[in-house]
């Protein structure tokens, strides 16, 4: 699907090698993390994983669930956000071996989500896999034409607030959902929240589609199709909203609203 939708988009002149380089580096991404996960899942790590969470009452199909979730939060920490000045210049075409390296990594993660996404859609929901199919989509993109690094890069600053996802659930297992430490992870997380998706998210949708419009308006040789940028758009929109609907469900539960999987969870038990 990702593929199809690339190739209907492509209006870009860019060699068949180059293509087949950067789509290899980003499976190569993607299948390092898979590997990486089935290690934490089935190797040596597991073990103390189960006794650090579970203790003695490690029942085999809820020890699979937490150890492979884990695996999947500690993977999400992995991005490294640079920015290179090089990309100012020209924010749409500009390009930098440091930014594609990290365009690349942050493709193959997502290629990688979607997956993770796909196989355990009953834990993440509908919302998780919008988001991955969309980030993988057109980071992918990215990727393979080495352009829109300088937006891809200022993208990926949304996921600074990832790890204080993940530490939140940790500190969850280990059950200490009352100390202070969960509440200030939840608060600065909240806080990064707001700031990196909510404000600087739509700031910078906004730049972007200010800078693809006087590309439209004077195109260069060899620049994007019009429908590329339009599928852009639609995926700006989409992607802050759903950062907007996350953002309510914080709210909803700082208000000790249960989230709805939850309160299906605690009917069904």
């Amino acid at each position: 699907m990702v593929t199809f939708v690339i190739r209907v988009l492509d209006g870009l002149q860019v060699s068949d090698d180059e293509l087949q380089n950067n789509a290899f580096r980003v499976l190569c991404v993607a299948g390092a993390l898979l590997l990486l996960e089935t290690f934490i899942i089935r190797g040596p790590p597991r073990t103390h994983i189960l006794r650090t969470f579970l203790g003695n009452e490690a029942q085999p199909k809820k020890a699979s669930r937490l150890v492979s979730q884990l695996a999947a939060r500690l993977i999400g920490c992995l991005f490294l956000v640079v920015m290179d000045p090089v990309l100012k210049q020209d924010k749409l075409y500009a390009r930098s071996d440091t930014a594609q390296a990290c365009v690349i990594v942050a493709a193959g993660y997502f290629l990688y989500d979607v997956f993770i996404c796909l196989m355990r859609f009953d834990e993440n929901g509908l919302a998780f896999l919008i988001h991955a199919l969309g980030c993988c989509t057109v980071f992918t993109y990215a990727a393979l034409h080495g352009i829109l690094l300088y937006y891809g890069v200022a993208f990926l600053m949304w996921e600074l607030s990832t790890p204080f996802v993940y530490v939140r659930w940790v500190l969850l297992k280990l059950g200490l959902a009352n100390s202070r430490l969960f509440f200030m992870n939840n608060l600065v997380g909240f806080l990064v929240f707001i700031s990196c998706r909510n404000i600087y998210g739509p700031l910078t949708s906004w730049d972007f589609y200010k800078a693809s419009s006087a590309d439209l308006a004077s195109p260069r040789p060899g620049s994007f199709q019009p429908l590329t940028y339009y599928f852009f758009w639609v995926m700006c929109i989409l992607l802050n909203g759903l950062n907007y609907y996350w953002a309510g469900e914080m709210i909803k539960l700082a208000a000790g609203k249960p989230h709805p999987k939850h309160a299906k969870q605690a009917k069904q038990s």
